[in-house]
């Protein structure tokens, strides 16, 4: 992991704890090979080792990034990164105008239908953000997707130098008290 990625998912770990997440175990060498299958495509060298480092996705900005194989999955969608990317590539239905860019690869939900997604051409894993939200068929998908003129590395980064607020922090201790006193997940 370079000097930059590792500074970084020590700062992921920390946020965690202060976000209150909890992340699923970390990425297994088998789950990344099934994933790479699935997708057909690289990975961000980022991506894969934040998920060794920290774990299969559930940490992160908006609620935490997915995971791949096995990993966590959307609030929303109950699918981790490589069952959405296959469902927006082959699984939807036949909706003309719905061609998912192949480029694109979801990696958290924003709610609403919200999914930010990020650019597997570009060399720093740009961040987008398609918001489905009025889609008809006929309508071309690429008008729902617009560039959050971030990459993947910035976006975690600001996420984890920043603080929840402080309503959230409180409903976070009790939840984190009442699992801890009631064993409950």
């Amino acid at each position: 992991m370079e000097n930059d990625s590792y500074e970084l998912a020590c700062r992921c770990k920390a946020a965690v704890i202060t976000w209150g997440q909890t992340p699923s175990a970390p990425l297994l060498s088998t789950q990344l090979e099934e994933s790479r299958n699935l997708i057909d495509d690289s990975l961000p060298d980022l991506l894969v080792d934040l998920y060794f480092a920290v774990g299969n996705g559930g940490f992160g900005p908006q609620g935490g990034l997915l995971g791949l194989r096995g990993g966590f999955v959307g609030l929303d969608s109950q699918m981790t990164i490589d069952e959405m990317y296959r469902e927006f590539m082959w699984d939807t239905p036949e909706e003309e105008g719905w061609d998912w860019p192949a480029e694109l690869l979801p990696i958290a939900e924003g709610g609403c239908g919200l999914v930010y997604c990020i650019d597997l051409d570009s060399a720093d894993a740009e961040i987008h953000l398609l918001d489905p939200n009025g889609f008809e068929a006929g309508d071309d998908v690429s008008n729902y997707v617009r560039s959050l003129d971030t990459t993947l590395y910035r976006w975690l980064d600001e996420w984890s130098r920043t603080r929840p607020p402080l309503r959230q922090v409180a409903s976070t201790a009790r939840r984190s008290l009442f699992r801890r006193l009631f064993n409950r997940p």
